[in-house]
């Protein structure tokens, strides 16, 4: 396998999981995007960063887009060459927007976009791919195919299907003040290993209207995004982010944590108030929307 292309540009949006009880199977695509450029060298890589959610001081090999750059030319028998990395980033590093998921498959279509032989690394090796390195299904999926996806194993393999979502549906971000990354390995250390039947059936409940609430109808997203998966338990890990959802719940509103956290997704447009009071705590409010369109080449 030769790398051909003198530089290729792809772009990867941001993604949000769980949306309340779909924990670990649903992830939705939202209007926020990071962009790479990458030119293959000789000699030692180098990496140049504008925006938000990389440390520049961090080295360019151990940087998740590289390191996946670097998985991707191994799967397709590829030399591992240097390379000349722009990054252009929106998605904040500590939000639970997805960046890992992004930057993984961006570096896989990247890979694919430089080789003499693309078809050597199709939509489902990047899908598989991503999920080995990454490890979430769902923001895999959404990040390379858009929209809101559903992701599930079947026989060890991973599929996924699309769900609809309304065009006019609001995906309000806010993001906490301070840099707050919490591991999904700790995340995942404070769930139980069994839950109650009855809470079995709940959530069972909260999954078939959020895919109703999702495609359109509305006046079933608060009860739609109640949780009893994951968000109760992780409370003393995302104490701040999870007293503002509580708080927003109260006033009506279908808040949850946004993947794993610190931010907040809310499914509904805010009130001036409440803009206000988290403008003033030092939070920043995203008014986003689903976003159609998966990673690109540009």
């Amino acid at each position: 396998m030769r790398i051909v292309a003198e530089h290729v540009t792809v772009e990867a949006p941001a993604t949000i999981a769980h949306l309340g009880p779909a924990y670990d199977c649903l992830a939705c695509a939202v209007t926020l995007r990071d962009r790479f450029l990458v030119r293959p060298i000789a000699g030692a890589s180098r990496l140049t960063v504008h925006g938000q959610s990389m440390d520049e001081s961090c080295a360019v090999e151990s940087t998740t887009f590289v390191k996946a750059l670097r998985a991707g030319l191994e799967f397709v028998g590829a030399p591992q060459v240097g390379v000349d990395l722009y990054a252009h980033h929106r998605i904040s590093e500590y939000g639970g927007l997805g960046r890992d998921a992004a930057h993984t498959v961006a570096a896989l279509l990247a890979v694919r976009a430089l080789i003499n032989e693309p078809e050597a690394l199709s939509d489902d090796d990047v899908l598989i791919l991503a999920t080995e390195i990454d490890g979430r299904a769902p923001q895999i999926a959404s990040t390379l195919y858009g929209g809101c996806q559903l992701a599930w194993h079947d026989d060890e393999r991973i599929r996924v299907t699309a769900c609809a979502v309304s065009d006019g549906l609001p995906f309000t971000i806010l993001i906490p003040p301070g840099r707050h990354r919490i591991s999904q390995r700790r995340l995942h250390q404070v769930l139980p290993d069994k839950i109650t039947h009855r809470d079995a059936v709940f959530s069972m409940a909260r999954m078939g209207l959020l895919l109703h609430a999702l495609a359109g109808e509305g006046e079933l997203l608060f009860h739609a995004t109640e949780d009893r998966l994951h968000q109760e338990y992780q409370r003393a890990l995302l104490p701040g982010s999870t007293a503002v959802m509580d708080v927003l719940r109260d006033r009506g509103y279908p808040a949850v944590i946004a993947s794993g956290g610190p931010s907040v997704l809310v499914l509904a447009s805010l009130d001036e108030q409440s803009h206000r009071e988290l403008h003033d705590a030092g939070w920043k409010v995203l008014n986003l929307a689903v976003e159609r369109q998966g990673s690109v080449l540009l």
